[in-house]
């Protein structure tokens, strides 16, 4: 039933500051996408990967905002 579920798009996901596991508000995405400086000190500041910023600012995550 799960399965069938996911399959035709009835299953609702947690996007976002919505998701419980979430570290960023969408303020903080805002910001990390307007920041000019490098993705490893942008991380260190919002102790998440280099990896994740670089995701962020190209789009590939969060893509709701």
């Amino acid at each position: 039933n799960n399965a069938d579920m996911r399959h035709k798009g009835r299953a609702k996901y947690q996007t976002g500051e919505q998701n419980g596991n979430s570290k960023l508000t969408n303020d903080k995405i805002f910001d990390i996408r307007r920041d000019i400086r490098s993705n490893r000190i942008i991380a260190k500041e919002y102790n998440i990967s280099h990896t994740h910023v670089g995701l962020i600012k190209n789009k590939k995550i969060w893509k709701h905002l």
